[in-house]
Formats: C-alpha cells, sequence, structure tokens
C-alpha cells in the first residue's frame, strides 16, 4: 500500500535527505519480511483463487524490486571514494557520520530476506507455476552487484549470505548457467572469484 511513497522515494533517491532513504529502507524490509511470512499458509493451499494470487504476485514484485533497487543504492554509496584532506603535509581520510546506520548489518538483513522469499515455494504464484527468469535475474544480479564490494567479500556473514541466495537460484530456479557465466566473465580478478563462486553450483545443483 505504500508503494507510490517509496517508489517516488527511489525515483529522487539523490536529492532525499538520507533520513528519509534509511526511514523508507526500514519500512520497506520489514514489509518483505512480512510478506513471506503470510505466503506459507497460502502455497500450502490446494487451490487459491486468481485475485488472490494475483494480488501476491504483485505484492512480490513491487516489493521485491524495490529492495533489490534500494540496496543497489546503498551498496553504491557505500563504495563511493573516501574523501581525503591534506592537513600539514598529511592525508587524511574523512568520513561522513551516519549515526546509528549500520549498513553491513542492513545489507545482511536485506540479503536474508530475500533468501527467505526464493525459498518459498513461490513458483505456485505464476501462470503457469513457473518463475519468470526476469524476476530471479533482478535478484541474482542485486547479488553481483554486492560482491562488487570488497567489504563484501571481507565480511564473512554478508558474503555468505549472498552466496546462499545464489545457490537458492542456482538449486530451484535454474539459474546455473548465468552465475558461472558472470563469475568467470565478471570476478576472475576480484577477491570473490570463481574459485569462490563455482562452490555454490556444485554445493547446490539444479533440481531435476
Amino acid at each position: 500500500e505504500n508503494f507510490d511513497l517509496i517508489y517516488s522515494v527511489l525515483s529522487q533517491v539523490n536529492e532525499v535527505e538520507t533520513d528519509v532513504k534509511e526511514e523508507v529502507w526500514t519500512l520497506l524490509v520489514k514489509a518483505v519480511s512480512q510478506h513471506a511470512s503470510q505466503l506459507p499458509p497460502l502455497l500450502d493451499t490446494a487451490d487459491f483463487d486468481c485475485s488472490t494470487r494475483l494480488q501476491h504476485l504483485n505484492t512480490l514484485k513491487m516489493t521485491t524490486y524495490l529492495l533489490t533497487q534500494f540496496m543497489e543504492t546503498f551498496e553504491a554509496e557505500d563504495t563511493k571514494p573516501t574523501t581525503v584532506t591534506v592537513t600539514k603535509g598529511r592525508k587524511t581520510k574523512k568520513k561522513t557520520t551516519k549515526g546509528d546506520w549500520d549498513w553491513e548489518g542492513e545489507r545482511l538483513r536485506a540479503v536474508q530476506s530475500l533468501s527467505q522469499v526464493v525459498e518459498l515455494e513461490i513458483g505456485r504464484l505464476w501462470e503457469p507455476p513457473v518463475v519468470e527468469e526476469e524476476f530471479v535475474n533482478m535478484i541474482a544480479n542485486s547479488c553481483y552487484k554486492l560482491l562488487e564490494n570488497p567489504s563484501t567479500c571481507k565480511e564473512k556473514a554478508s558474503k555468505d549470505a549472498v552466496f546462499h541466495l545464489l545457490g537458492t537460484l542456482v538449486r530451484r530456479y535454474n539459474h546455473s548457467l548465468g552465475l558461472l557465466i558472470h563469475c568467470r566473465s565478471e570476478y576472475s580478478h576480484r577477491k570473490c572469484n570463481i574459485i569462490t563462486c563455482e562452490p555454490v553450483y556444485f554445493s547446490h545443483p539444479p533440481d531435476k
């Protein structure tokens, strides 16, 4: 019900104050998690009407889109070069204070929320009951964006959560080829390289 409000913040993200973005982010992560908690009883139902299915499908698509877009936005801000000032012949790194905002913790919470979603039988919301490749790629591309940030690879909890999410996409949604192609082409020179990526495929083989 807050889609228009959240989308308006996203569309003007560079002009919106930081505390507003953080408040919207908190609301969004909570909404994704709550929806994921509401879905199991519905998905376990033998049959549910078309209007209910479409309502939950639209909610799933909208909240996932917004979460991934905001996640990429905050990640981009986190990877901005640190300002360096010169004082009496010395270079001093200058960081912006973000109060109680902890992006590492928020990043982890968001990735875990997405994992909570894709581990459900959400394919039942589509007709025919197969999750769209575009939806899977949207989540996978956000994972790849996170892995472009060296701090994600250095922070074990975040790195493990991202690869767990990718592993679920491989195992449940046949994203194995997309993962391997992307890892080989993009991460051969990074710390999160193909040596790290390939175990995701081999430990989470696609469902047959």
